[in-house]
């Protein structure tokens, strides 16, 4: 079974465009995407700075996708803020897909 067969749900993704004079994050035009999403709380340590992140959903989007942290996720009404990326290589090093860690707003 092919990995893109089992992205039979929809996600809308907004990219943060940056942050407002206030602080917050601010985000541009949500656009849909292809996802397999979980809600599923856990705990998973960040390659990049080894810090802790606790993650209230997790969702992969096809390799392809450009997904960053500090982005928006919504998934049944329901807004997430992207805390962390981890990409799945396959052997010859194409992106087979990219896993999500989602925090709720």
């Amino acid at each position: 079974m092919a990995y893109n067969t089992l992205l039979n749900q929809t996600i809308t993704h907004y990219a943060s465009t940056g942050k407002d004079s206030y602080g917050s994050l601010t985000f541009g035009v949500g656009n849909q995407l292809s996802c397999r999403f979980a809600n599923k709380n856990n705990l998973v340590q960040n390659a990049n700075v080894g810090q802790l992140i606790l993650y209230d959903a997790k969702c992969w989007v096809k390799g392809t996708e450009t997904v960053n942290t500090e982005d928006k996720i919504v998934y049944k009404s329901v807004s997430y803020i992207v805390s962390g990326v981890k990409e799945m290589v396959q052997g010859n090093g194409e992106v087979l897909g990219k896993l999500l860690y989602l925090k709720k707003l």
